[in-house]
């Protein structure tokens, strides 16, 4: 019974999961290369303002940037900003976005995960 308690019913009550709960839904963002530069890209049709970045790679590289409100806004088909991150060969890398629709408090949340050889994107299993 004990058991049941704490696997269960403790996550309940502190309000981590529970029925209807969505949690953070990421969107597919994707990577490519575009003049010579890494790109990632996002699928809006609308412009839409960076909010949050993000990057982590296997060789315990990380970036983490909080922008002011409405500061950084993106159009569809721009390259989002890499704040001149330094990606590196043969490392895998996990990039996360969150983004706030204009006029509105709505944030989408994207991810892709890649490693780079050259001039190349090798997209992580599951990443579009």
């Amino acid at each position: 019974m004990k058991k049941f308690i704490m696997v269960f019913l403790v996550p309940l009550l502190a309000s981590c999961i529970g029925p209807g709960d969505k949690g953070i839904i990421n969107e597919p963002a994707h990577a490519t290369f575009r003049d010579n530069q890494l790109c990632v890209m996002v699928p809006i049709q609308d412009p839409i303002y960076l909010s949050t970045i993000q990057f982590a790679g296997s060789d315990d590289s990380a970036f983490r940037k909080v922008l002011p409100p409405y500061s950084v806004m993106v159009q569809k088909g721009d390259c989002l900003p890499n704040f001149d991150f330094k990606f590196n060969e043969n490392v895998n890398y996990t990039l996360y976005y969150s983004l706030i629709e204009v006029g509105t408090q709505n944030i989408k949340y994207y991810s892709v995960g890649f490693s780079l050889t050259g001039q190349h994107v090798l997209l992580s299993p599951g990443a579009k």
